[in-house]
């Protein structure tokens, strides 16, 4: 890329092949191009270059990808975007939210069930999981993330990034009432935690696929493909807006 390129890059940053294909269908003179271990896009979004990249799943992968892309490329914004399961029951499939703080659940899948079946041998009613540590929340610079919620009146949101895939609903129960944070992924945390330590805006952009009381797994292969091609539409307008107030500053 061009210097003048690099000042008006945004950077993408998805987990799976449907989210990265979303996006890709958006893309003005889109091409493949490498970038280390990482499948990468260059073109442009929104008017603005744009490097759309395959992380993997995990917190872990995410981070790595957005560090290798701040480095390559220098953006001026770093978006966590893909589809996200709801823990507040106020959300609905199909909605759209913006949010500049992730934390991570240090737990694995294995020591929730084990902590819930050892709850429950004891005879304890279960309606939250003891404390558990969270690795330090990331916040990113709350303004961006508020001033486009307003803008597109999409709900400002906290996610909570996890080392598992949450299906179980009673899990999304006990998450949702122990730390009150309004949707789960697996990469937001790897996301966020990049961009603050490479100086960069980093917000995240999630499309709700599966709401807090449905089975999660089946609920969010329905309507993940429809959910992320009409929402990333939404996406390329939140970057054109951003770009655009950065642009005029």
């Amino acid at each position: 890329m061009s210097d003048v390129e690099q000042k008006r890059c945004v950077a993408i940053v998805c987990a799976v092949g449907p989210e990265m294909r979303a996006v890709a269908a958006r893309l003005r003179r889109a091409k493949k191009s490498g970038m280390g271990l990482f499948s990468s896009y260059k073109g442009e979004l929104g008017g603005m270059a744009c490097r759309l990249v395959l992380s993997g799943m995990g917190v872990t992968a995410a981070y790595a990808a957005t560090k290798q892309v701040c480095h390559q490329c220098a953006p001026q914004l770093v978006v966590s975007f893909g589809v996200a399961g709801a823990l507040d029951p106020a959300l609905e499939i199909g909605d759209v939210v913006i949010g500049h703080t992730a934390a991570h659940l240090q737990l694995s899948a294995e020591e929730v069930v084990r902590i819930r079946m050892t709850m429950e041998s004891q005879g304890t009613q279960i309606s939250m999981l003891p404390l558990t540590p969270l690795v330090e929340q990331i916040t990113m610079d709350q303004g961006p993330a508020e001033r486009l919620a307003s803008q597109f009146e999409l709900k400002v949101t906290r996610a909570l990034s996890t080392n598992f895939a949450v299906c179980s609903d009673r899990v999304r129960d006990l998450l949702w009432h122990t730390y009150e944070l309004p949707i789960v992924d697996q990469e937001s945390y790897g996301v966020l935690k990049a961009a603050k330590e490479e100086r960069t805006a980093g917000i995240i952009v999630r499309a709700i696929a599966d709401r807090a009381g449905d089975d999660a797994e089946n609920e969010c292969h329905r309507h993940a493909a429809q959910v992320l091609l009409t929402r990333s539409e939404i996406l390329e307008r939140i970057v054109q807006a951003f770009i655009s107030a950065r642009s005029g500053q």
